[in-house]
């Protein structure tokens, strides 16, 4: 095992390998490819090719001082090895030489990663590295140092990528949401470095676009005010998985208000969603509840959004064009795919220990939260599909989808015998045999299946715990 300990610049130019040569430098070129089996904070499994040779890399801790384990491989173990890299090969060419009788060399990068050009000197002890001083020829190619900063180690650049991306680009996007709401490729041209702050702002910026539409293009209409739920909880999500971002207490305060401002239009959603379900079944009795149902609604149409509603949506629009930085935390400057995925990862352990908890007399409240928990991921993984690509979460997305369509239905059909409660309860209907018989046909069918749903999800419960293993395993590799 040898300790690394090296400090690395970031070149403005390739000029240098030039003006070197000239001064009588003699370099020893090598061609490395090399790419990544395992990514996490502080550890590296890489697969390196110098020149004709094969080697497999252990790389321990961060920073200055490292500790690394390399040994070589055979051609055919290197290629069998290769089959499972993770994120993006990274191709450079490497010029040795020495600088003040140390080891040096200044990486040149190709493809992914062209006109990156990196300095890295080795030195014995830690106590060198600190006190060295770089000759005053090289600190003109110098734009900065980059020994600390994650963002230039190779492990980053191959899951990430680097970044030429401007604040003149972000307002491009920006501009383009305001154009296309509902153009979410736009959204996509971010790229997978952007920071935990402009991630989250570019995100908020597009769903309050979609909020706005909707609201103002009428919540009476039942379809309008689903998906202004919709995006006002993809909001919350946002907030909630973005934690050490924002201001806590800001994050905190806008959290309160959004969910405020979602269980003021629950119970005109949950009517809608049992009235869909109605629709469904092929009874007259389902018919005469709703008939009910569209009685009692047209006496009290309008949906009434709490009177602050506006000064909300006119911070939360400032926080999303804060470009600035006025309300960040800690977490500000992290990557938003780590941000989040870290987020997510912990999300999915949460619902694996809730699952598996689950039985055949597990009160529906404990359903109902799995529920909300499958959705919260399911919007986690579709703020990450846009900077990751779809197949990346693919799975995740799949899954959730899947389970908050049964989760949600459970939850609809429990919501559904609160309704026809109320129905039972009304003294326009307490005396109509026809309404209340009606009422305890429907209640049956909904009891059925509500047993029959809660069977299903018991019956599956394994290999969702499987499943959602996998979801993890895909997530490691972002996970700080």
């Amino acid at each position: 095992m040898a300790i690394e300990i090296e400090k690395k610049y970031l070149l403005n130019s390739h000029e240098i390998i030039n003006l070197l040569e000239q001064d009588g430098v003699d370099f020893i070129v090598k061609q490395i490819t090399q790419a990544y089996l395992k990514i996490s904070k502080n550890h590296e499994i890489r697969l390196r090719t110098i020149d004709k040779r094969y080697f497999l890399t252990q790389k321990y801790g961060l920073g200055l001082v490292r500790e690394e384990i390399e040994q070589e491989l055979d051609k055919i173990t290197f290629r069998f090895m290769k089959k499972n890299i993770i994120g993006k090969t990274i191709n450079k060419t490497r010029y040795i030489f020495k600088l003040e009788n140390l080891h040096a060399n200044i990486d040149i990068y190709k493809k992914n990663f062209k006109n990156l050009a990196i300095l890295e000197i080795e030195f014995e002890d830690e106590n060198s590295a600190l006190e060295f001083k770089l000759p005053e020829f090289f600190i003109k190619f110098i734009d900065k140092e980059v020994t600390h900063d994650e963002s230039y180690k190779n492990k980053n650049l191959a899951l990430y990528g680097i970044d030429n991306f401007s604040l003149h680009d972000l307002e491009n996007i920006f501009t383009q949401i305001s154009h296309e709401p509902f153009n979410d490729k736009i959204i996509s041209k971010i790229p997978k470095n952007i920071s935990a702050y402009d991630g989250a702002r570019v995100l908020l910026f597009a769903l309050l676009k979609k909020v706005n539409f909707y609201k103002n293009s009428g919540l009476d209409d039942l379809e309008n005010l689903h998906n202004f739920r919709v995006n006002i909880r993809k909001i919350r999500t946002l907030f909630a998985s973005s934690k050490g971002v924002f201001d806590k207490d800001i994050a905190e305060k806008f959290l309160s208000k959004l969910r405020y401002i979602s269980l003021e239009t629950n119970a005109k959603s949950d009517d809608y969603a049992f009235k869909k379900y109605l629709k469904t079944l092929d009874d007259i009795e389902a018919e005469q509840v709703l008939a009910i149902l569209n009685y009692q609604q047209s006496e009290n149409k309008d949906i009434c959004l709490p009177n602050e509603y506006e000064k909300i949506v006119q911070e939360l629009s400032i926080l999303s064009k804060d470009d600035v930085r006025l309300f960040q935390d800690k977490n500000a400057d992290e990557p938003f795919v780590r941000v989040c995925a870290t987020s997510l990862g912990k999300k999915i352990k949460k619902i694996k220990t809730a699952l598996s908890l689950l039985h055949e007399r597990s009160a529906l409240a404990e359903f109902h939260t799995l529920r909300l928990e499958f959705k919260k991921i399911r919007y986690q993984a579709y703020f990450l599909q846009f900077i990751l690509g779809q197949k990346n979460v693919k799975k995740i997305i799949k899954i959730s989808k899947q389970m908050q369509n049964i989760f949600g239905k459970l939850q609809d059909l429990d919501s559904g015998r609160e309704i026809l409660q109320n129905i039972e309860n009304d003294k326009r209907f307490s005396v109509d045999i026809l309404a209340i018989n009606a009422t305890q046909i429907v209640q049956e069918i909904l009891i059925d299946e509500i047993y029959s749903l809660q069977y299903k999800i018991l019956r599956n419960k394994t290999k969702l715990l499987g499943d959602l293993n996998i979801c993890l395993k895909d997530l490691k590799i972002y996970i700080g």
